[in-house]
């Protein structure tokens, strides 16, 4: 079994002026419904801040993704998911070892997570256009997040190779 993260995917995110936002959603929902159909274990994290706060329509995760009731949530107050969490004490219970990681933002929570991810000894990889951000350079701030995570060991995949 291997996991798939779906970090920050957030109304108060989403709705913003995503690049790529279109293909960013599409890969994010299909890899929902691979890991789904391949019985593998989708967690859903949210993130907490001033702007994204607790109960709010901007801090629910965006529902035409897809997660469901069957799907683990999870909240976090830092960029790496396994800071002061206890996602690293799920996926062991489940003797997982594999987790592909999507989400918001590139540079920002993605890039932190997948970092932690690996840093927990995990094997990580980033799904392919499951990630994006609205920054103006958002192009060259992706290309550059992607470059260093592959220098760090992590794969940069499709979700149908991750999880089929």
């Amino acid at each position: 079994m291997k996991a798939l993260l779906v970090v920050d995917v957030q109304n108060g995110l989403v709705e913003r002026d995503l690049f790529q936002k279109d293909r960013f959603l599409t890969v994010v929902e299909n890899a929902i419904q691979l890991a789904r159909r391949y019985n593998h274990l989708i967690i859903g994290i949210q993130h907490t801040n001033n702007q994204l706060v607790e109960g709010t329509a901007p801090w629910m995760i965006y529902g035409a993704i897809g997660m469901g009731n069957q799907d683990l949530i999870m909240k976090k107050r830092h960029g790496n998911a396994f800071e002061e969490t206890n996602l690293k004490h799920i996926l062991l219970e489940k003797s997982i070892k594999d987790v592909a990681v999507c989400g918001l933002v590139s540079h920002g929570c993605v890039r932190a997570t997948c970092l932690g991810a690996m840093e927990e000894g995990f094997n990580v990889t980033l799904l392919n256009h499951g990630h994006s951000c609205w920054n103006k350079d958002a192009s060259e701030k992706i290309v550059a997040m992607e470059k260093e995570l592959e220098e760090n060991g992590i794969k940069i995949e499709d979700a149908d190779k991750v999880f089929i």
